[in-house]
């Protein structure tokens, strides 16, 4: 194995006739270039582009469409209520039931989040003993009387 040094290149050579130089030389030729030695600071140089300076009116349109989306979106809060308003006008005597049911839709749908919520965790509880996903309550007191009993048994086993 030969290493040569020179100023501009650094390449390896394998001599012999062996079944390991065949194999290293078939390795090395791999990895040498093709056009023989390349200088190191300039082979790594040709994989990429000049790069370009930032386009800065693609930053002002990209910040232009932030501040509009901020604007609609407080903008759309007005709207309903300007919708409110012109409904009110031109249906007065519809105005008072439709508070309501907006107001009795908004209760309803806090509540059934919540007793959805709770419920689902009732109803299906995973037994950290047994691995079985089973109806909550009638599976929690099985273990529970287990536990009691358990319990006392240590009792009765710490008091000899």
């Amino acid at each position: 194995l030969f290493i040569s040094k020179n100023l501009k290149e650094k390449f390896f050579e394998v001599s012999g006739e062996g079944f390991a130089a065949n194999l290293l030389k078939r390795i090395l030729k791999i990895f040498n270039p093709i056009a023989g030695g390349v200088a190191d600071d300039d082979d790594w140089r040709n994989c990429f582009r000049e790069p370009t300076p930032p386009d800065y009116s693609l930053f002002q349109l990209i910040f232009l469409i932030y501040v509009i989306s901020l604007v609609l979106c407080i903008l759309q809060v007005y709207a309903n209520r300007l919708r409110r308003l012109v409904a009110s006008h031109y249906w007065p005597h519809r105005s008072k039931p439709r508070a309501l049911y907006l107001f009795n839709e908004i209760l309803e749908g806090r509540k059934n989040i919540l007793s959805q919520t709770v419920k689902a965790a009732k109803k299906r509880v995973s037994c950290f003993l047994c691995s079985s996903v089973v109806p909550y309550s009638s599976h929690y007191h099985a273990h529970l009387i287990f536990f009691l009993l358990v319990f006392l048994l240590l009792l009765r086993r710490m008091a000899n």
